[in-house]
């Protein structure tokens, strides 16, 4: 391991005491009353050195790391990346650095993740849920060592925990309303996991909607159980073969309405004229369908901002108890969406 230059080097390459040039390193030089002429020669000296701060040191004097743990399903993922940009932007801002680590939507890797990140100096913890049947028992006990965390996207069922989500019960309704106001009466809805709080507040969107237009709820026009393109199109075929098949599917993410489309096309179905889809979070694939796909809009780098910002509120202790911060969606109108034939 290579040697790293410390305050000592410094201070005897320029006959200063060490506390001086800490004093300076740390940012306090000219608060505490050193010369500004002296302050500056610290510096430059510690630029032509290669001097780094050493953060877990200061950490430890300090009695915090600077550090946060970040926990996401899948960094790969359009929506999730935009989550963790939008906190580390925060972060950053405030002197904090990042220490992420994914789970693969794996209820056991995120409780061995968690046990890792609890194992480091970190000084919080920003989560984003795995859909897993992991339960709220990793969470329950961050709660009971009252460690300062906040989740994001997802709750976990049964937890009274600082969240930041978006409005997913009103952006489901919206898109249910605009089909009906185009004419559909059968609408297909492809359901997530149902672990997940986000898909099932988007079903409880669906059928809210239903019942204030005086449309019955059919159970037999709802399928799916996964996020995914294979079981989007697996769950539309389905929808698809019914002997009253829908005239409009709405799928509770952007990818599994991909899944939608593939199945409408080995159908031989044109969209939107023989079948209208609509998705859910607007990801990039969304705009690059063909056609675009109507879909709602969920600020994901404000999730992650917002996010942050309560989680550096409650490390500082200027924070409400178990905080919830809903966020509004807005609803995008493109072309996959017509009057039914």
């Amino acid at each position: 391991m290579p040697r790293r230059v410390t305050s000592v080097d410094i201070a005897r390459s320029l006959g200063l005491s060490q506390a001086t040039v800490s004093y300076v390193l740390s940012g306090r030089g000219r608060e505490v009353g050193v010369s500004e002429g002296t302050c500056r020669r610290v510096e430059a000296r510690a630029r032509e050195l290669g001097y780094r701060a050493n953060r877990l040191a200061r950490g430890l004097k300090e009695g915090c790391s600077r550090t946060i743990g970040v926990v996401a399903p899948c960094v790969t993922f359009a929506f999730f990346s935009q989550i963790v940009r939008g906190a580390e932007a925060v972060f950053s801002a405030n002197g904090y650095v990042t220490l992420l680590t994914h789970t693969d939507e794996d209820a056991q890797r995120e409780r061995e993740k968690l046990d890792v990140l609890c194992s480091y100096p970190v000084d919080g913890l920003l989560i984003v849920p795995a859909v897993g049947r992991g339960g709220r028992q990793p969470f329950a006990r961050l709660v009971e060592e009252k460690w300062p965390f906040v989740l994001v996207d997802k709750e976990v069922r049964g937890l009274k925990a600082p969240f930041v989500g978006s409005d997913d019960r009103a952006g489901a309704r919206a898109v249910v309303e605009h089909l009906v106001s185009l004419g559909h009466r059968r609408i297909g809805f492809l359901c997530g996991p149902r672990t997940a709080s986000t898909a099932r507040a988007r079903f409880a969107g669906y059928r809210a909607a239903l019942v204030a237009h005086g449309l019955a709820v059919d159970e037999s026009l709802v399928a799916g159980n996964d996020w995914s393109v294979q079981e989007g199109e697996t769950a539309a075929r389905k929808l698809l073969a019914l002997r009253r098949p829908p005239t409009t599917i709405f799928a509770c993410t952007d990818v599994s309405a991909m899944g939608v489309y593939r199945a409408a096309a080995a159908r031989g179905l044109t969209i939107p004229r023989d079948l209208s889809v609509a998705g859910y979070a607007d990801l990039e694939c969304a705009a690059l369908l063909n056609p675009p796909l109507t879909t709602v809009q969920q600020p994901a780098e404000e999730l992650g901002r917002r996010a942050a910002e309560m989680l550096l509120a409650i490390i500082a202790g200027r924070s409400k108890p178990r905080p919830r911060l809903i966020l509004p969606v807005q609803l995008v109108l493109r072309g996959s969406c017509a009057r039914p034939a």
